[in-house]
């Protein structure tokens, strides 16, 4: 008698980056599935909210993650985002990272939009060597304070200082200290 085996399909989940506030994994080859999972139920629906109203928002401009579809199952808020790439690195920063960094500001600035927590892990390159940004959970209107109930230590480290405020200079500062710091590279002033 001849057994046949039988062969399932098993797509690996691939953890990409997992905190308190969120567990982010590789679902498929070309698809992304975050959990938003901020303590603060209020934060965390707030948090959901702004990130699919944002990429919504952002969509056509090319220089964010490409939304696929979100969903509320249970007590989880998931979204379903298109594989961009890896976080980038010293190894994978293009020449004209300077360029593409000033067009992403100038797109956020132009759709009065703060990114609010640019960090290493939330700037990541493609095979083309096309920088783009993720995680909007905590972007804000540019011309407005940030609500006061939002934690205050939202990428502690690659904050700017408190004098500098929140305009689009703090989405700059925030992103030459993650280049700085993930790739060694010094960035040169800019005016936008």
């Amino acid at each position: 008698m001849l057994l046949m085996k039988q062969h399932t399909q098993h797509t690996q989940h691939i953890p990409i980056k997992h905190t308190k506030m969120g567990k982010v994994d590789r679902i498929e080859e070309n698809k992304v599935r975050k959990r938003v999972t901020y303590p603060s139920r209020k934060t965390r629906e707030e948090a959901f909210e702004r990130e699919i109203f944002w990429l919504n928002k952002l969509k056509d401009t090319g220089i964010i993650i490409e939304l696929l579809s979100y969903e509320r199952k249970d007590d989880q808020l998931i979204i379903y985002s298109k594989y961009y790439g890896k976080a980038v690195t010293n190894e994978t920063l293009p020449d004209d990272w300077e360029e593409q960094r000033d067009h992403i500001i100038k797109i956020l600035r132009e759709n009065n939009c703060r990114h609010n927590d640019i960090k290493p892990g939330e700037i990541l390159i493609n095979k083309e060597e096309k920088i783009a940004l993720c995680d909007f959970g905590f972007a804000w209107d540019l011309d407005k304070p940030n609500p006061p109930h939002w934690p205050n230590r939202l990428g502690l480290s690659f904050r700017p200082p408190q004098e500098m405020g929140f305009g689009y200079e703090s989405d700059l500062y925030s992103f030459n200290k993650v280049i700085k710091e993930s790739c060694g590279v010094s960035p040169k002033k800019r005016n936008l």
